[in-house]
């Protein structure tokens, strides 16, 4: 039983495989002409609905043979459903449009025709529902252009349309030329044709809801449509996009492999630099002491005897001869003493801003360069009008002037008179220095990108070692400047150093501990002890030592001392210690000295002031506030100023 049921169960779905395979067959006739997939379906729903049709019709053929027997209306039924296979073949043959023409013409024409020969095949037994039944399969047919046919093929829906309601229209009178006409066959119902009415009234219904569901349809189609190729033309995006971050994920993977690999090149390069700079450094430090030892002994020596020489003996040319040996000796030691000092003293009191006189500066390296400057007839124009002074680090600006000037000489034209023009203005919170040539000038497309390289020489006439350019650009940004340089080749050269204003710099701390705060502020030229405890003897020396270091090598001319806190110190034994320090400070220029002293010591003689007035050759003042004293100052200053320009004039 088991084995019989599977057998004809087997057998169902064969045979129901089979009658679905063969439906897909027929509906696909012809389909090989469709350009689209719109036209595709419409070759699918006429191949359906013809053999649709065509059964129907021979079932109806079927039907109409058992009731009415083989007459002439049923013998074109069975005619009718063959000829519903005609439009299938159009379609196999591409007549894609005329098989649905054709297709609903078979519902319609013969529908009329059988109607008509309907009425004489049974004259003894026609009844009256007869001339009602075509009429409702041609109303019926009304809405096969719109199932055929898209809206946009308007000819073909309109054929279709005005076939079946000519049909309708002209039933009766068709039937009528034919002697087949509803009272010619003797019904005499009064109201028989009004049903012509009710006829065309639903043609026009059923039409044109038919027309509006089509219509919406093919709307939703298109807007579907519509919405699927905007989803294709984003997912081709999204895909070339993903396509895109692939390609860059590779290249980003092959960068990173060679950053890497440059990475490590780096560190390993960084690792041999850093080497090099402690062995430099160290080398630094041993030539620190030996300009501290070795040639600090001979040129005081010479400074010695160049005091004992006797000048009175000395004729004119001979004195002018000593007096530029005295001012040349005078510049090494001060030179030498500069150099120990900027190596020794820690790297952040080298690093502390102080207001600088351009039109000072440059001069002091033109009498370094005035042998050149001479011999080549330099012509320099200086113009620090707009913008006087600077608030700078001394030795880098210096350096990076020195650099720039003698480049400017050794960097001529022979060809012109050589002219260096040096000027300098403020501009929005910025100080602008311009060094300008008429030089050889440098081809930047060519050498522009490696201008500031190290061991970089554009020019191969002079000597030098590549240094100069390299050097000047890292002291600038160490200075949180900028250089810039426009250059054209045999015409000149200009540099723009850009440094910020800094007009904020009263309070730069040197040192700040537990014991004080050692500050410098640059507007005064002043520098500050703000002390806060009584430290022991050698964290007070220490302090001091540093502050006169600093009034040496800055040429500072005031300092303002703030003891009230230590007024209980020992300034007996530190008095015995500032003797040794006192020729020092007069070297260095100092000229007033600000105590801070609480208001009960104010123009009182301390042990502190005492101890000032009896080392120091200073202008000494006592004051209850730091502010009060630097008013003192700014004072003073002003005066030494104008003392400046009454001598000058």
């Amino acid at each position: 039983m088991r084995g019989g049921l599977g057998f004809k169960n087997s057998e169902l779905l064969i045979l129901l495989l089979f009658h679905m395979k063969a439906w897909h067959t027929i509906s696909d006739i012809g389909i090989h002409f469709g350009v689209n997939l719109t036209k595709r379906r419409y070759i699918q729903i006429c191949n359906r609905v013809s053999f649709i049709i065509s059964l129907l019709v021979f079932l109806l053929f079927s039907v109409a043979y058992v009731y009415f027997q083989w007459i002439a209306s049923t013998q074109l039924a069975l005619v009718v459903s063959f000829l519903f296979l005609i439009p299938p073949l159009l379609n196999h043959f591409g007549k894609i449009n005329w098989s649905r023409i054709v297709l609903i013409s078979l519902v319609t024409l013969p529908s009329l025709i059988i109607s008509i020969l309907d009425k004489f095949d049974h004259l003894e037994s026609l009844e009256e529902f007869e001339y009602f039944q075509f009429r409702i399969i041609i109303l019926c047919a009304s809405i096969l252009p719109f199932i055929l046919f898209s809206l946009k093929e308007r000819k073909q829906i309109l054929f279709g349309l005005l076939l079946s309601f000519l049909a309708l229209v002209f039933y009766d009178p068709i039937h009528y030329f034919f002697k087949a006409g509803y009272y010619q066959l003797g019904f005499t119902a009064p109201n028989y044709y009004f049903m012509n009415f009710i006829f065309v009234y639903n043609y026009f219904v059923l039409t044109g809801s038919t027309y509006f569901l089509k219509n919406s349809f093919e709307k939703s189609e298109n807007e579907n449509k519509s919405l699927i190729h905007q989803l294709s033309e984003r997912q081709e995006e999204i895909l070339k996009a993903s396509e895109r971050i692939e390609q860059q994920r590779e290249r980003l993977t092959i960068e990173n492999r060679s950053l890497n690999n440059e990475l490590i090149n780096k560190n390993n390069l960084l690792t041999e630099t850093n080497v090099e700079l402690i062995r430099h450094n160290n080398e630094l430090q041993q030539f620190s002491y030996t300009i501290s030892h070795n040639l600090r002994g001979p040129v005081a020596s010479l400074t010695g005897l160049l005091h004992l020489l006797d000048q009175s003996n000395l004729n004119k040319n001979n004195q002018e001869i000593f007096n530029h040996l005295k001012e040349s000796v005078s510049t090494l030691d001060g030179t030498i003493k500069d150099l120990s000092n900027i190596i020794d003293i820690r790297n952040d009191i080298t690093r502390i801003r102080q207001k600088l006189s351009l039109e000072n500066e440059v001069n002091n390296i033109v009498k370094l360069l005035k042998k050149d400057i001479d011999e080549n007839h330099i012509d320099l124009q200086l113009d620090f009008k707009a913008h006087p002074s600077i608030y700078s680090v001394r030795p880098m600006l210096h350096s990076i002037l020195y650099n720039l000037i003698s480049n400017g000489i050794k960097y001529r034209s022979l060809e012109r008179k050589p002219t260096l023009h040096i000027s300098s203005h403020a501009h929005h919170g910025v100080v602008k220095i311009i060094i300008e040539d008429n030089g050889l000038g440098i081809d930047l497309e060519a050498y522009g990108s490696k201008l500031f390289g190290l061991y970089k020489r554009f020019h191969a006439h002079t000597e030098g070692k590549g240094l100069g350019l390299f050097l000047v650009k890292l002291q600038v940004e160490a200075l949180e400047g900028s250089i810039e340089v426009e250059s054209v080749l045999h015409q000149g050269t200009q540099f723009t150093l850009t440094f910020p204003a800094h007009d904020n710099l009263e309070e730069q701390v040197l040192i700040d501990n537990e014991i004080a705060t050692v500050y410098y502020n640059a507007p005064l030229n002043c520098i500050g002890l703000n002390w806060k405890q009584t430290g022991t003897f050698a964290q007070t020396t220490e302090l001091l030592r540093t502050s006169i270091d600093f009034i040496k090598n800055y040429q500072t001319v005031n300092w303002i001392s703030n003891i009230t806190r230590v007024m209980d110190r020992d300034e007996a034994e530190l008095n015995a210690w500032r003797v040794n320090h006192r020729a020092e400070l007069k070297r260095a220029g100092l000229l007033r000295v600000g105590l801070i002293l609480p208001e009960e010591y104010v123009n009182k003689k301390t042990v502190a002031q005492k101890g000032f007035d009896d080392l120091y050759d200073v202008d000494l003042n006592t004051f209850v506030t730091t502010l009060e004293a630097k008013k003192w100052i700014e004072s003073e200053n002003e005066k030494d100023i104008q003392r400046k320009i009454l001598k000058n004039s």
